[in-house]
């Protein structure tokens, strides 16, 4: 009846907006007051209930009667109430006086009510806010703007359609509440700097993929696709480039930091700190000799393996690594025995398969998805942060906060994500360290 009255009276005076703060006082109150209901109920129900007959309950009162009293003081100690109370053959009334009794069970009562009402309400109020508070979802603009980007991948590989997928997916999530809306079209560009005549003819599809040919942003994944664009649109249209290897040695900044002077281009690196990737070869396989195998036609790999060369005898101890160069995926038996181990950038994870059928030694991968293709191990920062953080620091920024990209700094990865094919590492006789075992975002065995 408790519950039943104050529901009523809650939806008739205060069921809107403007009483939240009433119904916010009321949840909090009645919550507390079933909380404390519920423990003073349960100590009640621990202390003053006997054992009665047939397995029946006696609510106990609260003082002793004096026969009570004097038989249990004269037993010194070994008369609990419980006893005495089997002793009179389960008559309460010896046990306790009837208004004692009395107290008892009507504190009973009320802690019972306050605790299955309190509870009620509380959710009541607390449903009744949920309802009525008003929605912080922004309502989407029915008529918007549409945002032209015109994406190019360079290449097959995986991560690239990885990056493209958490691009898009993340901008289309902060562009809801907006009064703009992306159209999206993509093409795959040649990753071999020998074949941009092939790019030349993948970029103009692309653009007649959109109305007047022209794009709002053109945002090219990886090195080569990026270097294309920006010899030949850039001034055109705004240059976002995504997983760059070394956007210096592209030549498509002259440094890291905001600069007026580059124009409308912007963008996020591929790789971690090359030290990072060393330390992780160091301290995954110590003393070991590594072979990094590249193709001087993709530039990526070019640019990596200056800055490993330069970085790895800094190392404590120094990293031995060996320059392996290739014009097809596998390597010579002579290759093969100049070094331990062997790792890569885009032509190690574009052809890793056909690498690792014709070695005899194991590869380290710079793709996550090569964990299941034969690498025994793999570091690369993580492809859905790189697309993330396109679409929020450098598109969205640009679009809606209207940063220009000359002013934003060139960012990269934060941390690098790691894995281990404990199987490939046996197939090969060769042993990973525990720490990077127990370390390591994926462990295939």
């Amino acid at each position: 009846l408790i519950t039943a009255v104050t529901l009523a009276l809650l939806w008739s005076l205060v069921a809107n907006t403007q009483h939240i703060p009433v119904l916010v006082k009321i949840a909090v109150f009645t919550a507390l007051t079933c909380l404390v209901s519920l423990l003073v109920y349960g100590y009640v129900v621990a202390v003053q209930t006997y054992d009665g007959k047939a397995g029946k309950k006696i609510i106990g009162g609260f003082r002793l009667s004096r026969e009570a009293k004097r038989a249990i003081a004269s037993s010194e100690g070994t008369l609990t109430v419980q006893k005495f109370l089997k002793s009179v053959s389960y008559d309460p009334d010896r046990a306790w006086s009837r208004h004692t009794r009395a107290l008892a069970k009507s504190l009973f009562s009320i802690c019972y009510i306050a605790l299955t009402s309190c509870g009620t309400i509380a959710l009541a109020c607390a449903s009744m806010i949920v309802l009525f508070r008003p929605s912080e979802v922004p309502v989407e603009p029915s008529d918007k703007k549409p945002i032209q980007i015109g994406i190019v991948l360079t290449g097959q590989i995986y991560f690239t359609r990885e990056i493209m997928a958490s691009f898009t997916q993340e901008l289309d999530a902060m562009l809801r509440p907006t009064a703009y809306a992306a159209n999206y079209e993509f093409v795959v560009g040649e990753p071999d700097a020998s074949r941009d005549t092939a790019n030349q003819r993948i970029f103009e599809s692309l653009l007649d993929k959109f109305p007047q040919r022209r794009v709002d942003y053109l945002v090219t994944i990886g090195t080569q696709a990026s270097e294309y664009a920006h010899t030949h649109y850039r001034g055109r249209f705004p240059l976002v480039f995504v997983a760059v290897t070394d956007p210096v040695k592209s030549g498509l900044v002259r440094h890291f930091g905001r600069d007026p002077t580059r124009g409308n281009v912007a963008g996020v690196i591929y790789g971690l700190p090359v030290k990072t990737y060393l330390r992780f070869f160091q301290e995954a396989f110590p003393g070991k000799t590594f072979g990094f195998v590249y193709n001087p036609n993709y530039h990526q790999d070019v640019y990596l393996l200056q800055n490993v060369l330069q970085a790895a005898p800094t190392l404590t101890p120094p990293l031995r690594v060996r320059a392996v160069a290739v014009a097809q995926p596998r390597l010579s038996e002579a290759q093969q025995d100049d070094a331990d181990i062997f790792f890569g950038r885009y032509y190690v994870a574009a052809n890793l398969g056909e690498f690792v059928e014709h070695s005899s030694k194991p590869f380290v991968a710079g793709d996550i998805s090569n964990i299941t293709k034969g690498a025994v191990a793999c570091i690369a920062p993580s492809s859905t942060e790189l697309g993330i953080m396109t679409a929020r620091q450098v598109v969205f920024r640009n679009l809606v906060n209207g940063v220009a990209l000359a002013d934003m700094p060139i960012i990269g990865p934060t941390k690098p994500v790691t894995a281990v094919n404990l199987s490939v590492a046996r197939h090969y006789g060769i042993s990973i360290s525990k720490a990077v075992i127990d370390r390591a975002n994926r462990r295939v065995d």
